[in-house]
């Protein structure tokens, strides 16, 4: 297997967007905990280091990627997916919701007979939905980023730096990129430069990218929600079928605070909660209204029953306030799956690239990604970001793969092992 030159040479520009956009969250955060000479002494160390630093892969780390994908290919035999789904997928659409900040807790939360999330607990209770509410969040530095990154390409996230920072020159396989041919798009809710998402989304193989929806929801006095699936289905009426969407919201963004998004009467009334608390519960029943809505207009347009909607978090929130035990606690949901199960182990962001490929039928040929089909027997337990294995009962197998998952994604990661 081939080694890797050097990355191309520094320059001003490498440096300034390094630094600037290494985390995209606040760099004033940082400086604001750090002061002003350590936060420039830190940026600019960090910049030039991972500029600077060898992205050739030594012998010893290849032999362990390839010893990864070993112990990966023996789990991943485990079962036919023929055998598992009621039905053959077809050419279907798919439409993956990436779901801001939700927390398993707020789907079966209720309050005086009142759901928080009756949309989405339907959903998830409905005929034909697979579903996990036990997903750990495996997102690092990058945080939604990280979340999207591992939904579109089945790696995990680089544990030393900001993966769509450093690595969105890799080649990856990527969601759209299994459904050559068909539209493919993406909706955000900010800006493209947030994230480097206009990198991203050509990374992805999405064609289309559409953001800044944020505007429009001010210029229309309407939620950020709202905005971003009116937006997603005037794309879908443009376009024909089968298509691919990813679809990302941002109303339940922290602070939690939508300007255009009133606090229900019901949850104004509760006592006894952080005001924190109270505005979470607020703007995510708002995102399930709007779900709502979204999923009422795909009928309307005899789209409902010929897509796969999936529907994940992006990560938890911990905001002060939570219910603690419940922080690492993430949702996912496949619609129309073929196959009706809530898995009750732990899964991991990782596992919904390789389950969305089995549910649309993908041929089990070539790169699955790093995790397992929630359709697969053998996958009952995860790893968190933090390289702590969760599972109470994790067999020997998966636990050795999973205790290599950090070094071989960020030796797969710096070593672009895809565009070798």
């Amino acid at each position: 297997m081939a080694s890797f030159a050097r990355r191309p040479g520094l320059t001003v520009w490498h440096t300034a967007r390094d630094f600037f956009f290494r985390e995209q969250l606040s760099p004033w955060i940082e400086y604001d905990t750090s002061g002003l000479v350590l936060f420039w002494a830190k940026g600019c160390g960090y910049a030039v280091y991972n500029n600077m630093r060898d992205r050739s892969l030594s012998t010893e780390e290849v032999a362990r990627i390839e010893g990864f994908w070993k112990k990966h290919e023996r789990l991943r035999r485990a079962y036919s997916v023929a055998d598992t789904l009621s039905f053959s997928p077809g050419n279907r659409n798919l439409i993956l919701i990436v779901v801001e900040s939700l927390n398993s807790w707020a789907v079966e939360y209720e309050h005086g007979g009142r759901k928080l999330m009756p949309v989405l607990d339907s959903l998830i209770n409905a005929e034909g939905t697979l579903s996990s509410l036990k997903m750990v969040a495996q997102i690092r530095s990058g945080v939604s980023s990280d979340g999207q990154f591992i939904y579109n390409t089945g790696m995990y996230p680089a544990s030393d730096v900001t993966t769509v920072s450093f690595y969105t020159g890799n080649k990856f396989y990527a969601l759209p990129m299994y459904f050559a041919g068909r539209p493919s798009f993406e909706v955000i809710c900010e800006g493209g430069s947030m994230w480097h998402h206009r990198e991203t989304t050509l990374a992805y193989g999405y064609d289309r990218l559409y953001e800044n929806v944020r505007r429009r929801a001010s210029e229309e006095s309407m939620g950020t929600d709202e905005a971003m699936f009116r937006t997603g289905l005037e794309v879908m009426d443009t376009i024909g079928q089968p298509f691919v969407a990813e679809l990302t919201t941002m109303s339940m963004h922290g602070p939690y605070k939508d300007s255009n998004v009133n606090t229900p009467d019901w949850i104004a009334a509760i006592d006894g909660i952080p005001e924190l608390r109270r505005d979470y519960m607020t703007v995510t029943n708002y995102f399930d209204t709007q779900l709502g809505n979204f999923l009422n207009e795909l009928k309307r347009r005899n789209l409902y029953d010929s897509s796969l909607i999936v529907i994940a978090s992006d990560h938890a929130s911990s905001a002060e306030g939570m219910p603690t035990q419940a922080h690492g606690d993430i949702v996912f949901a496949a619609v129309n799956a073929g196959i009706t199960k809530r898995i009750n182990h732990p899964t991991g962001q990782v596992d919904v690239f390789p389950t969305i490929l089995d549910l649309m039928g993908v041929a089990d040929k070539g790169y699955r990604g790093m995790g397992l089909s929630m359709l697969n027997p053998k996958l009952d337990g995860a790893i968190d970001s933090n390289n702590k294995i969760i599972g109470d009962s994790v067999s020997a197998d998966l636990r050795d793969m999973l205790l290599m998952t950090r070094e071989v994604s960020d030796d797969m990661l710096r070593g672009d092992w895809f565009g070798q």
